[in-house]
């Protein structure tokens, strides 16, 4: 088992899905704690650890562990393709487009990718952000596996404006986040929320209607599994 028993009945039941969904489409986004089974974690946090050691020598702050074929033969790729996960994302896609009253579609497997990126402030090492953008991806799965200590003054939270394609429409929205991009006081002015992580959780959001990105930490360290789907 991937996922955790108190979440197996998402996999299979509508109306857990639909209750995910709309929780996601109402709030930006949701947090499942303690998202993997035990056994999965433990694995989980073991082959992320050991890539971190690998990386760590020369490193210059900012940088992905591995993403999507460079993982295969990994647990980090297992879990991520595992049928469960998948599953999830399905279920919770299919809930999604019925609530949105839109035409159904599968998920595409073949553009299912999963990511390690890392960064490492410490010493004062600087840290790059993630520039704020939409994803093609229509499920978005972030789990925390090392975060700064204090990410109120370290950083490494998620910044996002939650469902703004869908309050303004694709073309309105595209001037307004050009504007997000680049202004501080813009994002303040038109209420950026601040994702607080917690180590294990699966934080998740609908990348390609929320407007988000990732300023840089300053101190400690940022380690997390991302999982996109598409179709």
């Amino acid at each position: 088992m991937m996922i955790n028993q108190k979440y197996q009945d998402i996999l299979t039941s509508d109306e857990r899905a639909k209750e995910v969904a709309k929780d996601i489409l109402e709030k930006g986004h949701i947090e499942l704690k303690d998202f993997l089974s035990p056994e999965a974690w433990e694995q989980l946090y073991r082959f992320a650890e050991e890539k971190r050691k690998q990386a760590i020598s020369g490193f210059d702050g900012g940088m992905s562990l591995g993403k999507g074929k460079d993982l295969e033969g990994t647990f980090g790729y297992e879990f991520g393709h595992s049928s469960e996960v998948q599953q999830f994302c399905e279920k919770v896609h299919q809930a999604r487009q019925k609530i949105e009253g839109k035409e159904p579609t599968n998920l595409d497997p073949a553009k299912h990718v999963i990511g390690f990126p890392y960064k490492d402030a410490r010493g004062g090492a600087k840290t790059a952000p993630t520039p704020y953008h939409f994803d093609g991806a229509y499920i978005n799965i972030l789990i925390p596996i090392i975060l700064p200590e204090d990410q109120v003054k370290s950083g490494g939270s998620l910044t996002v404006f939650p469902n703004i394609r869908t309050k303004y429409g694709t073309t309105l929205s595209k001037v307004i986040c050009r504007g997000l991009r680049h202004s501080a006081f813009l994002r303040k002015l038109l209420g950026a929320q601040t994702v607080f992580y917690t180590v294990g959780s699966a934080h998740i959001f609908f990348g390609d209607v929320s407007f988000h990105g990732v300023e840089p930490i300053t101190g400690g360290e940022r380690l997390v599994m991302t999982i996109n789907s598409h179709w």
